[in-house]
């Protein structure tokens, strides 16, 4: 019965501490959740003293490496072999959960299949907090007494013996395995001088020596590593516990989490069913993480997973909703996730209430961004800058300096939040922290004061984040429309002091929008930004009127470009999106005679996009066989191919789910599309035609793709030739010519001309761009944009004799700019797809 309560004890894993949480936090499956994490085996206090400097004095890179290299076993191995181990680990590492999933298993008897011990050892789990509770009323407390007493007593019910009278039996005949949690939750507190830690270790040693010998009683021992080594426990072997190890580790936890989450939430599906769900969250959850540096570096960290994953539960879209991510997870180490694991809360908030602890310490974060790029500190400088801090809370100068002293404590001892980062200099314990609270520093300020701050840094990209962040406190946090408005007109307003700059402060303030969604704020700060992003990302003379790009660039490539990402993500398209221009072949000089077309028709003023293409996707179009893809086309989506036979059944495009190329870019150019989807693409389109002249119902977003068509009578869309395609690009009356060169003119030579122009490998930017960014590419005479770079595109004329090859036309971001010349071309295989490749579409005018 003692072991069915235990089990009922820890079944269920309750995440408790996690409060700022609206609704409950869900209580989930230990077993189901846990993920065995890797150790570092560190021999002793000298030898931890020596890798410490060692790994001190690396950068955060080299640190990660030398740590992967050191991961050599798990948990269970150490506690396999070990009769009495000490887990170390950082705050929210897993020491906790670990001792728990150790515990839980034994009392399920799975001593020897889970945990690989030799022996199904009776679980003692106690925490060091409640001993140091028993021994401040009585000193003399031995350490089993205390543990047979407090078992006994939470666990009376258990049997009609005595549990206490078993439970020493039990030690004398070695069957015990002892868990003690928390050893560093009694650390020695500075104001009262207090050794409640001390007394522990020394009777926890007395403890071990006497029961942890022949008799084959083990004892586990958990603690943080700050402050451990000051007085460690001899005799005992000591791991310490490694971050999660990303993409893998970071996914497997998600995975296991989401699973149990899946089945909480809805108790009649199955495992299979569960899992199959919880990957296609992962699936689109993962990218988030890996793509956002400071989101990464918190997912290694299991308690920062798991707030983050309750936040994609709770909030929304990460990252855009870190702000919400940081916010809880500082909250959390600051206030209520210590109280809750050691039910000891701290004294510090006796002396300094909680709403006066965070902005104390995010007046420390702003001073150590603003003053210490590499995020650290010694402890003098911390004290020295903290009494200011206190001070400025209405406390005289000597309550100041002993508040110091214990805030100190409370932040290394207790929250965790500061940790030692180098020798003798101190720093947050995640960098996240750090810029959040800076940020939060500047979200309280006047708008005045806010204003000088973004002036003094907005062009520093270690203070990027930091903006972002103000920004999200003050707009998702706080809803302070107004203020985060105010902001964001404050970040458009600022001058830039070098050509570098240029630009930035409207890719900063599109950026912070992004984040926080437009709603936030006002209709005009929104126009605004949208506004001075289209401006940079096409780079437009705002003297002039219209479309008219300045004479000279005034803005680089990439500052362009991710005007334009971020334009992108705000929902912008270009107005002619979905445009058709007529293609007059008698507007060209003579032409050679293999590149002659007799007739007028219509192209695609841009390549197809990912807006566009969504359309075909929603409209089932790759279920649809007899309307929309040809027989080849067909059995090439089924897989039944002969060249590319096997795996699932093709559903959307190769990339459609990529981070980079995929349908998230609404006005990037479609890629990863084979020639036969591309076909299937137009038959779709042409059925539309058909449909709309018969007076058939359709969506108003489909009828927009071929409202020009219709107007023009024209009854069928398809992929150029290449001589079409040669035609709409202006010809090839001189061979060197790119499309925007006009047919009577030399052509352009610089490569700095053309990458003004067109999305090559010159530009550096290694991937497709927004369709509408390049004003001075569009081609000569017809205006279509995009003709150069970007992406080839498809044709359909055949390469040489071989059917299955077709030709591409225009270069890529991939190729250098000489492909990008209306003379160039390449090909590729029908079946294949490729992140380079794109297509637009052509439409014959009818007699």
């Amino acid at each position: 019965r003692y072991r069915a309560e235990l089990v009922r004890d820890l079944r269920v894993h309750d995440f408790r501490g996690i409060v700022q949480i609206k609704k409950p936090p869900p209580r989930l499956p230990l077993a189901d959740i846990y993920v065995e994490l890797g150790l570092i085996h560190v021999d002793g206090k000298e030898e931890h003293l020596r890798l410490r400097e060692e790994i001190l004095t690396m950068s955060e890179q080299e640190r990660w490496s030398a740590e992967t290299r050191k991961l050599r076993e798990r948990v269970t191995d150490a506690l396999a072999r070990s009769q009495r181990l000490v887990i170390l680990g950082d705050p929210g590492s897993g020491k906790t959960t670990s001792l728990k999933f150790i515990t839980l298993m034994l009392a399920y008897g799975y001593g020897t299949a889970r945990l690989g011990l030799d022996n199904p050892f009776i679980p003692l789990m106690v925490r060091a907090a409640d001993y140091a509770n028993e021994l401040e009323k009585d000193a003399r407390l031995s350490f089993d007494n205390f543990l047979l007493d407090a078992i006994g007593r939470q666990y009376a019910s258990a049997t009609s013996r005595k549990l206490e009278d078993f439970l020493r039996m039990a030690l004398d005949s070695g069957a015990c395995m002892v868990l003690l949690d928390g050893l560093d939750e009694v650390a020695d507190d500075p104001a009262t001088g207090k050794t409640l830690r001390t007394q522990i270790v020394k009777k926890c040693q007395t403890f071990s020596d006497r029961w942890c010998d022949d008799r084959g009683n083990r004892m586990i021992i958990s603690s943080r590593i700050e402050g451990y080594w000051d007085e460690p426990l001899g005799d005992f072997e000591h791991v310490q516990l490694s971050s999660l190890e990303p993409p893998d580790e970071v996914r497997e936890m998600l995975i296991r989490w989401f699973t149990a989450y899946e089945q909480r939430q809805d108790e009649e599906v199955g495992y299979d069913k569960a899992a199959q769900r919880a990957a296609k969250r992962v699936d689109a959850l993962m990218p988030r993480i890996m793509n956002a540096p400071s989101v990464r570096r918190m997912a290694t960290n299991p308690l920062l997973l798991t707030i983050l994953a309750l936040i994609h539960e709770t909030v929304g879209r990460l990252p855009n909703r870190r702000v919400k991510l940081y916010e809880i997870a500082t909250k959390t180490m600051i206030e209520s996730w210590r109280a809750a694991q050691s039910d000891m809360p701290s004294r510090l908030k006796d002396e300094l209430e909680e709403e006066t602890i965070l902005p104390i310490m995010a007046q420390l974060a702003y001073w150590l961004h603003e003053t210490h790029p590499g995020g650290t500190a010694t402890l003098e400088e911390w004290r020295e800058r903290l009494v200011e801090a206190i001070i400025d809370e209405h406390f005289d100068e000597k309550d100041a300096k002993e508040i110091a002293n214990r805030f100190l404590y409370h932040a290394r001892h207790e929250t965790g939040l500061l940790t030692e980062r180098g020798l003798g200099q101190y720093g947050f314990f995640h960098l996240t922290f750090e810029e959040y609270l800076a940020a939060y520093e500047i979200a309280r300020q006047s708008a005045e004061k806010r204003r000088e701050m973004l002036e003094d840094h907005w062009s520093d990209p270690r203070w990027r984040e930091v903006i972002l962040l103000a920004a999200g406190q003050l707009g998702f946090i706080e809803n302070k429309r107004a203020d985060v408005s105010d902001f964001v007109n404050q970040l458009l307003g600022m001058e830039p002091k070098t050509t570098e700059e240029a630009g930035r402060q409207a890719v900063l303030a599109g950026r912070a929008v992004a984040d926080i969604g437009f709603r936030k704020i006002t209709r005009a700060a929104f126009r605004h930004v949208k506004q001075d992003l289209r401006r940079v990302m096409k780079d437009l003379d705002p003297d002039a009127d219209g479309e008219k790009p300045n004479d000279s660039p005034r803005f680089s490539i990439r500052t362009r470009f991710d005007a334009g990402l971020v334009l992108d993500e705000l929902g912008w398209l270009p107005d002619d999106l979905n445009a058709w221009v007529r293609i007059d072949p008698e507007k060209l000089p003579p032409q050679p005679k293999e590149f002659r077309v007799d007739a007028p028709f219509y192209a695609m003023t841009y390549p197809v996009t990912n807006a566009q293409f969504e359309r075909f996707v929603l409209a089932k179009g790759y279920e649809q066989h007899s309307e929309w893809w040809s027989d080849e086309g067909w059995i090439w989506r089924t897989r039944k191919h002969p060249d590319y036979r096997g795996g699932k059944p093709v559903a959307q495009p190769e990339y459609w789910h990529n981070m980079t190329f995929g349908r998230e870019h609404r006005s990037l150019p479609v890629v990863g599309v084979s020639h036969y989807e591309a076909e299937a693409f137009a038959k779709w389109l042409t059925w539309l035609l058909a449909q709309l002249r018969t007076g058939k119902e359709v969506k108003d977003a489909e009828r927009a793709l071929v409202a020009g068509l219709l107007q023009v009578g024209a009854s069928k869309a398809r992929l150029p030739t290449r001589k079409e395609w040669v035609i709409m690009a202006g010809g090839l009356a001189n061979k060197n010519r790119y499309p925007w060169d006009s047919p009577r003119s030399p052509a352009t030579e610089s490569s700095e001309d053309v990458i003004q122009r067109a999305n090559t490998d010159e530009s550096n930017i290694n991937r497709t761009s927004p369709v509408a960014m390049y004003p001075l590419g569009r081609s000569q005479p017809f205006s279509l944009a995009d003709l150069a770079g970007n992406v080839w595109e498809w044709t359909n004329t055949p390469y040489s004799d071989d059917q299955r090859g077709r030709l591409l036309c225009g270069g890529s971001w991939y190729a250098n700019h000489d492909f990008a010349r209306v003379a160039d071309l390449d090909w590729c295989l029908r079946f294949l797809s490729y992140n380079c490749i794109g297509f637009r579409l052509v439409a014959p005018i009818d007699s």
